[in-house]
């Protein structure tokens, strides 16, 4: 790890460990590692040279650092928080314009327009083909009650989380190739358990 990457991983831990708010169960430092690792499993396998790779491992650090402050709109915060960081360290704007727009970029609805971007985007989503994503589903859902005030039954949750992943695809060739079996087998999941809970809602009459 160079020192920058490493600069930028102490910065954003106490951060994110100091700062961001209670209830945040899933927009957190677990979140953002997660979404770390996921960038360099990407940026290894689609050959980008270190110039690259430290402009996309330094947005996925950043990516929800503007959580801090407020919730909607925290993709703005975050692109402040990252330019004025690294221009304390002396970088310049033509490797900050990059980290922002990586950043801008994980805003749903998710449309990348770069290699950059399609990166930054998968990673962001690495959680659905995961096989405990019914965990980070879950953690959302808590996330969104306690900050959002936003509560959904178990049928609504489980739809809505189908409809997204049905609806959701990856933009890299590595990660259509690698993860999108595994998010499959979570979609699979997903429809079991919805037909689980229509049976629960009309049983059969006998």
């Amino acid at each position: 790890m160079n020192e920058l990457i490493k600069k930028t991983e102490q910065y954003i831990t106490t951060l994110l460990t100091g700062k961001l708010p209670a209830g945040m169960v899933y927009h957190n430092l677990e979140h953002t590692r997660l979404m770390v690792d996921a960038v360099q499993d990407l940026t290894t396998h689609m050959l980008f040279n270190e110039w690259e790779q430290d402009i996309l491992l330094v947005a996925a650090w950043f990516h929800d650092s503007g959580y801090c402050y407020t919730y909607h709109g925290h993709e703005a915060i975050s692109m402040t928080l990252a330019g004025d960081f690294l221009r304390s360290l002396g970088k310049k704007e033509l490797f900050i314009n990059p980290v922002n727009d990586c950043i801008r970029a994980t805003q749903m609805p998710q449309v990348p327009h770069t290699h950059f971007q399609a990166v930054m985007c998968d990673a962001d989503m690495r959680h659905l083909a995961l096989s405990d994503y019914a965990t980070h589903a879950e953690r959302l859902r808590t996330e969104w009650a306690n900050v959002l005030h936003k509560e959904y039954s178990e049928g609504d949750w489980t739809r809505q989380n189908l409809q997204f992943m049905t609806d959701h695809s990856y933009f890299t060739a590595y990660a259509k190739a690698h993860w999108e079996t595994e998010k499959q087998k979570n979609i699979n999941h997903l429809q079991a358990r919805v037909m689980d809970l229509e049976q629960n809602d009309f049983p059969n009459e006998h």
